[in-house]
Formats: C-alpha cells, structure tokens, sequence
C-alpha cells in the first residue's frame, strides 16, 4: 500500500459517541480506551464521482469490531486527512483488553450491526446521494492488545462496480437507468465474514430494482454512471432500462454477470439508444394489447408492472386498439389507472351494468382512467361506471376518482350512481376533464349524473371542466346529511358544453345537494345548447343551505328558445342562474348541434366570452 502522510484537520481527536455505543460502553465491564488508527489507500473507494475521483469525507463513520468483543460495534469519526483525502485518520473508544488481536471495520456506520465480525449488513447496496456512490467498504488490521498505534487497514469493496455509458443520439431526454434483476437477486441484505482474506456478501432471497437517476437531461454521450451490487457467488441475470422524461424506455439485455469477484473490480458497457427493444408502455405500466379481455385476472397483473410498485395497478391499453370486459365486473382492491395515447385512442367496449364494483368496505386511494373511449354495449338497460345497487356493499371508501381526455359513448345518464337503502360509499373528489359523455337516446333524464341518493354516501369535491355532456337530465343529486359531510362540499362547474339536455321530471335544478351544510360553487363559463322540454321552473342549483355556502355565477349563457329561467329573490331554496342571454336561437348559435356538433357561430357573443367546452371555440 503507498504510503500517505497525514494532515491532521481541525475536527476533534475524540469521537463522538452515538447513543447506541454509550449503551454498549455502559454495558461493558472495565475501563474504555480511545484510540486510533489509519484507513484506505489509494485504491479505496468511499466517494465515487462521475470523474472516477475517491475520497473520504471529513464527517464519514466506521463500524469498529474487536475480536474480544465481536458483538458490539463502535463509532469511530474522522479526525484527519490527508491532502488528497485518500487516507483518513479514524478515532474512538474501546473496551479495554491486552489480549486483543485483530480489529474489524466496516463502511459506513451503522448502529444496528450484529454479529461482530460476521456482521449482518443492512442495505449493502449504494446508495446516491448529489450524484455520488457510497458503497459498503470492508477492512482489518492487526493490534497488540489496546496498541493500536501503526495499525492501517486497506478497505475492500463488498460490491461489484459497474459502469454505464450510454449515448443518446436520438437527443431524448432521459430520466432514470434501472438495473432489473431477472433470475437471481440484487441482494439489499445479507452477512459478511470480515475475518475473511476477502469477504464477501452471503445474500438474502429478496429480489430488488436498482436505480441510477440523471437529474439533467443528456442529448450526448452518459458516462462513468455507476451502479454498484454486492459481492456474492451469485450469478445475476439482469437487464438495464434506460427511461426517458416521457415515461416510455429502451432495454437491453445484459443476460448473465457473476458477482464471485474480486474486490473493486470494475466492469463497463456501452448502451446506444435506439439499438434495444423499445417499450410499448411506460416505465411502472402493464402493457395490455389490443384484442384483450379485460378482467379481474388481467387487473392483478397490472400490479406487477416493471417498474411498478407491486401495489397499484396500472394497465396502459395499446394505442388505437379495442378491448372488451368480460363477465364479471371489475372488482379492484387498490388504486386502478387504465391510460393510453391522447393521439390514438383506444376503444373499450363495457358489456356489464356497472364496469367497477369494488368489494364491502374496500378501501381504494385512485380510480383513473385516461384516453379512453369507453362504448357501452347497446343491449344493456343499465350502464354505468360504477353503480352501488347492493345491500351487502357498504363501507366503500375511494379518494380520487378521475376522468381525464375519454368518451363515453350510448351510456346512461348516471356515470356513477347508488340505490336508496342500497350500500353506501364514500368519494374523497370526482373529476372529469376534457371528455365527452353521449347518454343513449332512449334514456330519460330521471338520474343525474353523479347520483348519490343515501344519506350514508358522500362525495367531498365534485370538478368537471372542458367537458361536452349531451343528452343529461341534470349534472348532480347528492343527498347529504349533517353527519356524514365531514368537509365543506366543494363544485366546480367551468368552461363545459351541455347539448340536447332532456327533460328532467323529479328536479327543477341541474345541481342538487339538499341537507349539505357548508361549501363552496363555481358555475362560470358553461353554454347550454339544443332543444328539450326544461321549463322556466328551472333554477341552476338546489343548495339545503345556502347562506352557508359561498357561490359565483358567471359568464354563462343559454339560447332563448331552448330555456328560460324564473327568478326567485328569496333564495331560501334555489340560486337562480343568473346570466346574460345570447340573442341566438340554438341553430343559429351552434348551426351542427343536431349531429353532434356544438361549434359556435364565429358571429356568437359566445365566442367572445369564452363560453363552453374550448373544443367548440
């Protein structure tokens, strides 16, 4: 080993017990000794840069063992350098005994070490922190009782070094590089002889997904990226994904790497993008490809995602292609996400009366679909997204559910609905953005919407924008009681198009939330558009209290001929939907309304404000 000679630094010579040593010490009879002693060279490694520069740092820690007393570890702290930091001085306290050997470290500090020199490591893989590697060092050295006055140890690596190069001439941006085992294991735990000539890491069977992330996007070559597994005799199967900002990523098949070698020793390859196997999805998603029935089977896959969490099911549908569901109704234990491409969308055609059913007292964060067009097959009297008509089912809690650049074609006019006396459910929010709901033309408009007619169900915030809503009765019933509304309810109704709204016989509001104690409305920038039989009974809200919510009513307009509104002062029951006029009737103001087409006239006052879904402007 070259000889280093130390500079000795401001930092203390003594060491600075952890609590968990003063426990050791105390525990320990007879009198503690510090001391002192020399570790690394230049070829240790603690640091590792992208430059290949290794230093120690003025505040890095061993794991000091003795061979009297193997069972406990001590925390020994820098108390020098030398100039190129390649050697450093390491000081702390021990039991004190003349018949003592050997000593044992290990890098970096841990206060829950077992074992003595057959230490149980935890987490013996780097870790990344600003850019730089630290990896699990090893070393030991020979002293004479409580002399440890020349004593200097060479660390050793306990992990295998592996170098990424990776040019990118395509200039996409990339996000992350993961390292995925396949037949063996990257092992996060495991045991190490430090008596040993050269230890190695005696593995655990967890399998685990390794990471290396860039924190800048890099349009040229990537180079002296580290990824660092522990030393076993394992022979590790495993494949690099390049991910890019936009999610999808590029693999490359390394096949089989053995991990039974020398400490520190460094291996490298040279990945270029484009020359791997590119994904259909993205990284964390379960690619499900076109012609797939889609059940409660294909839902657990979705957990097991590369890249996924193991938790969440997340299943990206192949762009423009078709899907079906099966017979059963999805019955999802854990957050759902069904996406696919905004430019190809594909189709999913739902051939049961209600797509989501989860189980009594399920208990699901997300429900989230994305780019979908969703067709309701034709022959069903019912047909909604989720529909609680079941006795047995209460206790449903969901926190998000979200709707966000889909259709929805020939369904009823409840996207979600409960029965009275029927189950129950609990929504944190609902949100539709972006999308366009069809109601089947043979369907009246007795439901809303959002349908939630128990006492015993709730939903906290409801948001639609940017939608176009053809052929509903009216937006929302919500049956709310004093004691299940925890949070003031919240709606958000803005910049929407609601065609061809047909008659609604039980209700005279398009949103109703009788007995809601307290929230907040925003109503602003909609256009009603189309011909029905609404009456001039019709008000735009039905709110249990209003003087305890806080309501804005803006820039919302109607054509003439198709609705009018009466005006109630007192506003004890009702708020009216105040508002200019359009001077249009409803062919002049949208001329293709009939086929489906709510573009306005170039000529509207509508288009000025603003006014609809800003697809039709």
């Amino acid at each position: 080993m070259k000889k280093n000679t130390l500079i000795l630094t401001a930092l203390a010579l003594t060491a600075v017990l952890s609590a968990c040593q003063e426990k050791l010490n105390n525990n320990h009879n007879g009198p503690m000794v510090s001391v002192k002693f020399s570790a690394g060279s230049d070829g240790s490694r603690t640091d590792i840069s992208s430059s290949g520069v290794v230093t120690w740092n003025a505040n890095d820690h061993l794991a000091v063992f003795t061979d009297v007393d193997g069972s406990n570890a001590y925390d020994f702290s820098v108390s020098a350098l030398n100039q190129a930091k390649t050697v450093a001085e390491f000081s702390g306290t021990v039991p004190s005994d003349p018949s003592r050997k050997a000593v044992y470290a290990l890098y970096p500090y841990k206060n829950n070490y077992t074992g003595g020199p057959t230490a149980v490591v935890v987490g013996v893989n780097s870790q990344q922190i600003s850019g730089m590697n630290y990896t699990f060092m090893a070393g030991k050295g020979a002293v004479e009782g409580d002399n440890f006055d020349g004593v200097s140890m060479e660390m050793k690596h306990l992990t295998w070094i592996y170098d990424v190069h990776i040019t990118n001439p395509s200039a996409k941006a990339i996000k992350a590089v993961h390292f995925v085992a396949g037949t063996g294991v990257f092992t996060w735990n495991g045991t190490v002889d430090l008596t040993a000539d050269d230890p190695e890491v005696s593995p655990n069977n967890l399998r685990r997904t390794m990471s290396v992330v860039f924190n800048t996007a890099r349009t040229s070559d990537v180079t002296a990226r580290f990824a660092l597994f522990p030393l076993s005799c394992t022979d590790v199967d495993f494949d690099i994904h390049v991910e890019f900002e936009d999610g999808f990523y590029e693999t490359f098949a390394l096949g089989s790497r053995s991990l039974n070698v020398a400490a520190g020793v460094r291996k490298s390859n040279t990945f270029v993008l484009g020359k791997g196997t590119a994904s259909q999805a993205p990284w964390g998603w379960y690619f499900v490809a076109s012609g797939t029935t889609i059940g409660n089977t294909l839902v657990t896959s979705g957990k097991n995602a590369l890249g996924g969490n193991g938790v969440d099911s997340k299943l990206y549908f192949e762009p423009g292609g078709t899907f079906e569901t099966g017979s059963a109704k999805l019955a999802p234990t854990s957050s759902l996400y069904i996406a696919s491409d905004p430019d190809n969308k594909p189709t999913f055609t739902q051939k049961v009366s209600s797509l989501l059913l989860p189980a009594k007292d399920a208990s699901i964060e997300t429900i989230s679909f994305q780019n979908i067009n969703l067709v309701a097959q034709m022959s069903l009297s019912e047909s909604n997204i989720l529909y609680v008509s079941d006795a047995s089912l209460t206790g449903i809690s969901i926190g998000s559910i979200v709707f966000d650049g889909c259709s929805f074609t020939d369904y009823k006019n409840s996207l979600i609905r409960t029965v009275s006396g029927l189950g129950s459910i609990s929504i944190g929010s609902v949100s539709m953005n972006n999308c366009i709901y069809t109601v089947k033309s043979s369907y009246n408009g007795a439901t809303a919407l959002i349908h939630l007619i128990n006492n015993t169900d709730k939903v906290d915030a409801l948001t639609m924008t940017n939608n176009t809503l053809v052929g509903l009765g009216y937006i929302l019933y919500h049956n709310l009681s004093s004691a299940n509304q925890v949070n003031p309810f919240v709606l958000t109704f803005e910049n929407n198009t609601m065609g061809n709204m047909k008659s609604c016989p039980s209700m005279n509001a398009f949103f109703v939330f009788q007995n809601a104690i307290s929230g907040s409305v925003s109503i602003q920038n909609n256009l009603f558009a189309g011909s029905n039989g609404h009456t001039k009974d019709n008000r735009m809200l039905q709110e249990g209290n209003p003087a305890k919510f806080t309501n804005v009513l803006d820039n919302n307009w109607y054509a003439p001929d198709w609705l009018t509104f009466a005006i109630d002062n007192s506003k004890t029951s009702y708020i009216n939907f105040l508002t200019d006029d359009s001077t249009m009737n409803s062919s002049e103001l949208c001329p293709g309304y009939a086929s489906g087409n709510f573009t306005v006239s170039a000529s509207s006052d509508v288009k000025d404000a603003g006014a609809g879904d800003p697809r039709w402007l």
